[in-house]
C-alpha cells in the first residue's frame, strides 16, 4: 500500500510542476501577444 501512495505523491507532484511550467509560459504568452497588439496598433496609426 506504501509505494503506491508514494507513487500518487510523485504524480501529484510532477502534475503541479507542470501547471507552474504552463502557468509560467502563458504569462510570457500574454506579455508577447499585447506587444504585437501595441505593435500593429502603431505601425496603423
Amino acid at each position: 500500500m506504501l509505494p503506491f501512495d508514494i507513487f500518487l505523491v510523485k504524480i501529484q507532484v510532477n502534475v503541479e510542476i507542470r501547471f507552474d511550467l504552463i502557468g509560467h509560459y502563458c504569462h510570457y504568452f500574454i506579455i508577447i501577444f499585447v506587444a504585437l497588439l501595441i505593435i500593429r496598433i502603431i505601425s496603423i496609426q
